[in-house]
């Protein structure tokens, strides 16, 4: 598979951000723990990164 076909079958950046939210919200840790901000950080540039060239 090359990334051309990959790249058509990554979802719409929203629904990503919400499988992001739902997942931070899973952690149990308030919006300023480390944990927390470290967690969405590391979601955020994922979620960059499949949009990439």
């Amino acid at each position: 598979m090359n990334n051309g076909t990959l790249r058509q079958q990554v979802p719409p950046v929203s629904n990503l951000e919400a499988i992001r939210d739902r997942i931070l919200g899973n952690l149990n840790l308030g919006r300023n723990a480390l944990a927390y901000k470290a967690a969405q950080k590391v979601l955020d540039e994922f979620i960059g990164e499949l949009y990439r060239k």
